[in-house]
C-alpha cells in the first residue's frame, strides 16, 4: 500500500507504505531497490500517508506523517540507518493537533507543509518540528502537498473539491 514518495537531493526516491507494518523504502536513483526500514518503539508507524526529506547541513531527516497516531514522526539516516528522533503532534482541531495527517513537502528552510486532511487546512512545522502557522482556503479534504522547482509555489491537492490549488509564497 504505498501512499507517499519524495526524491531527495541524491535522486535517490523514498517511498512510504501504509500497510500494517509500516515500512519506509528507499530506492536508489535508477528505480532499484536499496533498502527498507520498519520502524519501531516511538518511531512505530501506524497508517503512514506522507513522507518529505530534508538535509539539514551533513544530516538527512526523513519526516513521515502518521494518520494513526495524528502525529508527524521525524527520523535521522545515517548510513544505512533510520533512527527515530521526536514526533508532534495530537488527536484534534487546535493549533497543535492534526486530524488525518496526510501529504508533506519540505521546502528550502526545513519547514514542514502537512495537508491537515480532516481539519481541512495546511499546518506548518519547522524542521524540529515545532508548530509555526495554519492556512485555510476554503480546502475540503487536502491530501497533498508539494512546491515547484523553487519554493514560491505550493500545489496543494484539495481531494473533495476535484482540484489542485496553487500558492505564490514570499521568499
Amino acid at each position: 500500500n504505498p501512499r507517499g514518495i519524495t526524491i531527495d537531493r541524491n535522486n535517490r526516491i523514498w517511498v512510504v507504505d501504509s500497510s500494517s507494518t509500516g515500512r519506509i523504502f528507499l530506492f536508489n536513483s535508477d528505480g532499484s531497490y536499496n533498502t527498507s526500514w520498519t520502524p519501531s518503539g516511538n518511531g512505530a508507524l501506524s497508517s503512514p500517508q506522507g513522507i518529505a526529506v530534508y538535509k539539514d547541513g551533513n544530516t538527512t531527516y526523513v519526516y513521515v506523517t502518521n494518520a494513526g497516531t495524528n502525529k508527524v514522526v521525524k527520523f535521522e539516516y545515517t548510513g544505512g540507518n533510520l533512527d527515530f528522533v521526536k514526533s508532534a503532534g495530537s488527536q484534534g482541531s487546535g493549533s497543535s493537533s492534526f486530524n488525518g495527517p496526510a501529504g508533506i513537502a519540505a521546502d528550502s528552510c526545513g519547514n514542514l507543509w502537512v495537508a491537515d486532511r480532516n481539519n481541512n487546512r495546511i499546518q506548518i512545522l519547522d524542521k524540529d518540528l515545532s508548530f509555526k502557522s495554519r492556512f485555510t482556503a476554503s480546502f475540503d479534504r487536502p491530501t497533498g502537498v508539494a512546491f515547484g522547482t523553487n519554493t514560491t509555489q505550493l500545489f496543494v491537492v484539495d481531494s473533495a473539491n476535484a482540484q489542485v490549488q496553487k500558492f505564490t509564497l514570499s521568499s
